[in-house]
């Protein structure tokens, strides 16, 4: 979030992750919940418009939080699986190669996302594309 919208992460309306955030915001009434409630570590501050914020309020729902930060989470696998795929397949460079530019590429290293859980991940990927679709 923070590579792509500053810190803290201002999200505008044109893009498409504003777009969803916009659409998960519930009104302002709504009770705060201050409780874990997911396996994410990091925290990050997302700024608003005074004109959203009178007209929509600033609460995300428990249910709506988990919305944004799954479709967040996707949006970043998704990333990291194009970069790789193109190293990968296109330019033919090894896997541990291209997983070290997407560390690059994100200002991250394996505290924020182990070197595993990215191969896994994309052999995952790759193996579901592989597999026959049955209609």
């Amino acid at each position: 979030m923070e590579n792509c919208f500053g810190s803290p992460a201002y999200l505008r309306r044109d893009s498409h992750v504003g777009k969803y955030f916009f659409q998960l915001v519930d009104d302002a009434r709504e009770e705060a919940e201050s409780e874990k409630m997911f396996d994410y570590d990091a925290v990050c501050s997302i700024q608003i418009r005074e004109d959203i914020f009178l007209r929509k309020g600033y609460m995300l729902s428990k249910t709506g939080t988990r919305f944004f930060n799954t479709f967040v989470e996707d949006l970043f696998k998704t990333q990291i699986r194009t970069i790789i795929e193109t190293m990968v397949e296109f330019q033919g460079q090894e896997i541990n190669k291209a997983i070290d530019c997407v560390y690059d590429k994100f200002e991250m290293d394996e505290t924020i996302m182990p070197h595993e859980t990215i191969r896994k991940d994309y052999q995952r990927y790759r193996k579901a594309l592989n597999t026959p679709k049955i209609r």
